[in-house]
């Protein structure tokens, strides 16, 4: 009872990713009949993370172990291996090791929504104006492909100068009550922008 009841100490997604880490680390362990899984020596936890950076692994996947037998260690109420300063160190390695530089893509600006707006004015193709409708429903509204993708006729309530929209789900409600976003009617394009 009380193991599950933890399990809720943590969002659904991060237990997986904990559980899977986890499962790793103990599938690595059998191999040697001297390490156990939990309660784990920081020593042998350091020796794991070095094989996994030595076979290039990423960081990500390094990182997840680390917090993973972390995590395992204290729900179980077990000393954690991973506050030992080399387990630690090893980590900052890993980062430093295995971590590659970050391509940002460009942001979607005014500009580039109006050039789509005026390429599809005078389509008669549905799904290209919904493509359409999304790209500025999402600009408008700062929302991510999958709160877009997971909007519902329902979810969506038109007024004389704005609608809102019901986000059920989102990246940033931790709590999972959804949000309403609240959408402002826009000034006309040739207004804003000029006819050229």
């Amino acid at each position: 009872m009380i193991p599950s009841i933890l399990t809720k100490s943590r969002a659904d997604a991060t237990v997986k990713t904990y559980r899977n880490g986890f499962e790793q680390w103990s599938r690595w362990t059998q191999n040697y009949e001297e390490v156990k899984a939990i309660p784990a020596d920081p020593l042998y936890v350091a020796i794991y993370l070095t094989c996994l950076i030595q076979q290039n692994d990423s960081y990500n996947k390094i990182k997840n172990s680390f917090y993973a037998i972390s995590w395992f260690h204290k729900i179980c109420n077990h000393e954690d291996p991973c506050k030992n300063n080399i387990v630690k160190c090893l980590l900052e390695a890993a980062k430093r090791i295995l971590s590659r530089p970050k391509i940002k893509k460009l942001p979607l600006s005014p500009y580039h929504l109006i050039q789509i707006v005026r390429k599809n004015d005078d389509t008669d193709c549905v799904k290209q104006l919904r493509l359409v409708t999304m790209f500025l429903i999402g600009f408008s509204g700062f929302l991510r492909y999958q709160e877009l993708a997971n909007i519902r006729k329902g979810d969506i309530i038109f007024y004389k100068h704005f609608m809102r929209i019901f986000i059920e789900k989102s990246k940033c409600d931790q709590y999972r009550t959804g949000k309403w976003v609240l959408l402002l009617e826009l000034i006309t394009w040739e207004m804003e922008f000029g006819k050229g």
